[in-house]
């Protein structure tokens, strides 16, 4: 193994679901495990790097358009795969239809039950108007029928989203999720709730 990605990748692999999350770890503590040799020349799981967080294909288009789907979508313009980070696609974001923004979602098929460990986030690029996702919170499942809500400290976690239209703003989980799809609900929104995002393994607890 000669980086964190193949490590995570052998590490899901090797165990099973109730395995992975009796192991409830941060980022960080994994790189902890990890010898000098391994760690060495991959940043990426250092507090003191400039991206200590490994993207899991959104912006990159190692997650296909068919992984994402939505509760709704306004039209062509604004599918879910337009949800890409730094990505200008179609109308530069997914947006809900009108009726559809109360208890809209937006979902990431993994392909397989992985470790997830922060997300990002950013407004709609090209609007007349400005519009961007206030707060928002994250559910998870690993097989897509039974969701459970993000939490810190006993409580549902209400994260804070963008105040602009270009600024990507990043939270770690303080408790590493295990699974293979993740939504994201807003909660607010500037105008229309329109996003771009990234979702992300190795990020530390306080990034």
């Amino acid at each position: 193994m000669n980086n964190i990605s193949e490590f995570l990748t052998f590490y899901n692999n090797r165990l099973g679901e109730k395995e992975l999350k009796k192991r409830a770890f941060f980022g960080v503590t994994i790189a902890l495990f990890l010898s000098a040799d391994f760690r060495q020349g991959d940043e990426r799981f250092s507090v003191h790097s400039g991206e200590p967080c490994t993207p899991l294909g959104m912006q990159s288009g190692e997650i296909l358009d068919s992984a994402v789907t939505a509760s709704s979508f306004y039209d062509g313009f604004f599918k879910p795969a337009n949800a890409r980070l730094n990505i200008f696609r179609g109308k530069c974001a997914w947006t809900p239809t009108n009726n559809g923004q109360q208890n809209a979602w937006i979902q990431v098929d993994l392909g397989d039950i992985k470790l997830i460990t922060g997300v990002s986030t950013q407004g709609r690029c090209n609007a007349a108007l400005p519009q961007w996702v206030k707060s928002y919170t994250v559910s998870h499942s690993s097989y897509g029928q039974q969701w459970k809500l993000y939490e810190e400290s006993g409580s549902v976690k209400n994260f804070t989203g963008n105040t602009d239209k270009t600024t990507v703003v990043t939270h770690g989980f303080k408790n590493p999720i295990s699974a293979r799809y993740v939504k994201v609900l807003p909660q607010s929104f500037r105008y229309r709730p329109s996003m771009r995002m990234e979702l992300y393994t190795g990020c530390p607890m306080d990034y």
